[in-house]
């Protein structure tokens, strides 16, 4: 009876999730009262807020009060939530803030970040951040604590740096949120980051393993009552003037095209979006990278329509492959150049425990594809505290005109209390079937386990992917196999140490037709001080077994065979907090039927919060039997912050492999709240026989407004 007991206490521990922790007081504005976003809290509304200042070290010294007090205060309307940050510093002129960009990265910087879930079920939430100079980045938090960084969320922040320290004041419109207005109570979470001594405290929860991200312990906020966002439509017209002209050919072409984007509220939890006329001038140039694999390039979603409630189409915790939905599919062909998208329609959101996204758009016949009608659609249903399962399902085919469709299926569970041990335990199982109009039908599935905790952590994986496996809208890097990877480890945390990890990885491949095809077996310490700084040294133990020859390199083709080869990595840098910092890896050891040399290096500058460059270079020399090359890859980017409002980016990029030198240049200026001018030029030129030889140019001009109705 006792060892039932005992079972039934544990099954009740895995599937009840974290409860939040007692009541955060607040203060609700009156009807005419307001609240003026400058950085002081002079407001009356400020003094009725409780001040919680009772916020414990997450990082150096778990569960320690912070060395610098930090005053947290609430406030709310019937449109915003508000927010009070006081961070006191004894020493305010060793406040570390060199960022002044948009999304930039303030995680080094000190700073303070806001992590909210207004439906308080630990499933969904959002994430705000924002450092003293009053750069701001945010992002949409999934599967409890998954971060979709691309998320870009409306809300404001001023920051003023002064002799105590320095203040932040935060507004977080309800329009910008998924909000349930059946739930009784918000959870909330607010951290304080001191760079010069990589500390960190929150209101809750203290635990270092734990990202800031996590769900599963919050403080509750009661009394939130959401009012009606109006007509709760905003519309985003924009204008684009597009001049091109290639130098080979002694041809120009100009272009004035203008569309709009609509987003209406449907409910304060579900939202419709429209698009006509897409353009994505304003979108980041894709990494210049030089494929030696076997396999296809993965690169990431960067356009912003796409990126918007990315994380509703997430499937099974799947990162790359098999992708059932993959939404660089859609007004992109296999080479990443655009194809027009005429319209494109989005619903996503929330209701009850079920969340849910659709997608659909008509894209334009481009050079090398035909015009398509494609769409994807998700639905996740929450079956019990951190228990949810899943659909998904695509259709239609951007490569050919025919017929094809995607379906799939998900369960995942994730805990970040397991029994009340603090410990985190993550699960996935999934499933899916592909069909495309004339080929045979193929289907994957899969499951995987997380244990990433201090002292043992683990994960595995298992995937099985049938040869005809075909997803249309989807992307994956090998078919016809099963394989397992997983990684098997001990993080210690010694004086003087933020972690020292002993780990055994591991991967095994197989294929159907012809049975073990890659092995490997990858022991390795990462080593990282309370400064940030880390050491990484591992060995690489290798079997591949190539079925037919490989072209590594135009020319260069090594027979098939059963390889076996042995190398040693070293890895090491310097932390970001620095205004200098330093990144760099080598790798040397047998590669087929010769050897392999990798080198890389980066450095990042940042001398002032007004510009900061960087430079990464990347060495890959193999010699073979078959014949020796040596591949460089180098990319230079500066990026000049006028303030925090007008930025410049500049990017230049080169491979010696396509001889190809790329310069893109991108200045944004936020002339009003949500109203944005982009300037762009990309411009291509050939570096072969160290000839620069200019092949096309491209100048855009973006003007992008934005009205709430």
């Amino acid at each position: 009876m006792k060892i039932l007991a005992r079972c039934v206490a544990l099954l009740a521990g895995l599937l009840a999730g974290a409860d939040a922790a007692d009541a955060t007081p607040g203060a609700r504005l009156a009807a005419d009262e307001r609240l003026r976003l400058d950085g002081v809290l002079d407001e009356a509304a400020w003094q009725r807020a409780a001040a919680l200042d009772d916020l414990r070290q997450s990082q150096p010294v778990p569960g320690a009060p912070g060395t610098q007090r930090t005053v947290v205060r609430l406030a709310w309307d019937d449109a915003n939530l508000f927010v009070a940050v006081e961070a006191f510093d004894t020493e305010p002129g060793r406040i570390v803030a060199r960022q002044m960009q948009r999304d930039s990265e303030l995680f080094f910087d000190d700073h303070v970040t806001v992590v909210l879930d207004p439906h308080g079920r630990g499933r969904e939430g959002y994430l705000f951040r924002v450092n003293p100079l009053g750069a701001r980045s945010d992002a949409m938090i999934f599967e409890g604590q998954e971060q979709d960084g691309d998320w870009d969320g409306r809300w404001r922040a001023a920051t003023r740096v002064h002799e105590a320290g320095w203040t932040a004041e935060i507004a977080i419109p309800f329009t910008t949120l998924s909000v349930d207005t059946n739930t009784a109570a918000w959870g909330v979470n607010v951290e304080r980051r001191v760079a010069r001594s990589n500390e960190r405290v929150r209101l809750a929860g203290d635990l270092r393993e734990t990202p800031i991200s996590s769900l599963a312990e919050l403080l509750t906020l009661s009394g939130i009552q959401v009012a009606s966002p109006g007509l709760g439509l905003r519309l985003e017209p924009y204008l684009v003037l597009r001049e091109s002209f290639d130098h080979a050919g002694d041809d120009s072409r100009s272009e004035l095209s203008p569309g709009i984007d609509m987003f209406y509220r449907v409910t304060p939890a579900i939202t419709a979006a429209l698009t006509i006329n897409t353009d994505f001038a304003e979108a980041e140039v894709d990494e210049q990278r030089v494929n030696l694999t076997r396999f296809p390039l993965f690169f990431p979603e960067k356009r912003e329509f796409f990126l918007q409630d990315t994380a509703l189409f997430r499937f099974a915790g799947l990162g790359q492959s098999p992708l059932p939905f993959f939404s660089r599919r859609i007004g992109l062909d296999e080479a990443g150049n655009p194809v027009d998208i005429d319209v494109g329609g989005k619903l996503s959101g929330r209701q009850g425990r079920l969340a849910f996204g659709t997608l659909g758009a008509r894209v334009a016949a481009g050079p090398n594809t035909p015009a398509a009608t494609l769409g994807v659609a998700r639905a996740a249903y929450e079956l019990a505290p951190g228990l949810s399962a899943g659909v998904i399902g695509t259709a239609g085919d951007p490569r050919a005109d025919r017929d094809a469709h995607t379906l799939g299926a998900d369960l995942q569970y994730r805990n970040s209390d397991v029994a009340g041990t603090g410990r985190s335990l993550y699960t996935e199982a999934w499933w899916q079937d592909t069909h495309t109009e004339g080929l045979p039908g193929g289907g994957a599935w899969g499951f995987a386990v997380d244990y990433p905790n201090t002292g043992p952590t683990a994960n595995a994986r298992f995937n099985h992917i049938d040869e005809d496996y075909d997803p249309a809208l989807g992307f994956v890097f090998q078919t016809g196999i099963r394989e397992g990877f997983g990684e098997l480890g001990y993080w210690l945390r010694p004086a003087g140490y933020d972690a020292v990890i002993p780990e055994f990885d591991w991967v095994v491949r197989e294929r159907f037709d012809g049975g073990l095809e890659y092995v490997l077996y990858n022991p390795e310490v990462y080593v990282e001080n309370r400064a940030g700084d880390y050491v990484f040294p591992e060995l690489r133990f290798e079997r591949e077994r190539l079925f037919e020859p490989f072209e590594i390199l135009p020319g260069i083709v090594i027979p098939a065979g059963d390889y076996r080869y042995n190398r040693a990595v070293l890895s090491a840098g310097t932390s970001r907090d620095r205004a200098l910092s330093v990144e760099a890896s080598v790798l040397a050891g047998d590669y087929f039927t010769g050897q392999r040399r990798d080198y890389e290096l980066e450095f990042l500058w940042q001398p002032t919060q007004r510009y900061n460059i960087a430079l990464e270079y990347e060495v890959t020399d193999i010699d073979l039997p078959e014949g020796r090359f040596i591949v460089r890859v180098t990319e230079a980017d500066l990026n000049v912050n006028f303030s925090t409002r007008l930025v410049l980016n500049l990017t230049a990029q080169h491979d010696n492999v396509s001889e190809r030198l790329g310069l893109n240049g991108r200045l944004r200026w936020s002339f009003a709240e949500h109203h944005d001018l982009f300037l762009v030029v990309n411009h291509d030129l050939s570096t072969l026989d160290d000839d620069f030889r200019r092949l096309n140019t491209e100048t855009i001009a973006k003007v992008a407004l934005s009205v709430a109705l």
